[in-house]
């Protein structure tokens, strides 16, 4: 478990004297040039650097690894990842209609 990007931001806004509360950007530079971009560069580079070092580290036990990112910010991550991954925002509620769905077939029987 780790922080994600809304509560990295926040706690930036929050726990500092006057840095800006920011949020996500698609666009965003690898090194900021001012506060702003510093920011989002910080909190979303960190981020992604912190799940390629995860991901790198759990290949050298697992051969096999096969990594599957879930939650709202998935997508995002997905193609800025040096390591290959399956990205799917709404797995929970796919696998909770799946079992709905298997549910009132399996009652109509």
């Amino acid at each position: 478990i780790s922080p994600g990007i809304n509560t990295r931001f926040k706690a930036l806004n929050y726990y500092t004297g006057k840095l800006p509360l920011l949020s996500i950007k698609e666009d965003f530079p690898f090194l900021g040039n001012n506060t702003e971009n510093a920011i989002v560069s910080g909190v979303l580079t960190g981020i992604i650097f912190e799940i390629d070092g995860y991901i790198d580290k759990l290949k050298t036990k697992y051969k096999d690894l096969k990594v599957v990112l879930t939650g709202g910010d998935g997508n995002f991550f997905a193609g800025r990842l040096k390591n290959t991954i399956f990205a799917e925002d709404d797995l929970l509620f796919i696998g909770l209609n799946k079992i709905l769905t298997h549910n009132i077939l399996k009652n109509n029987e």
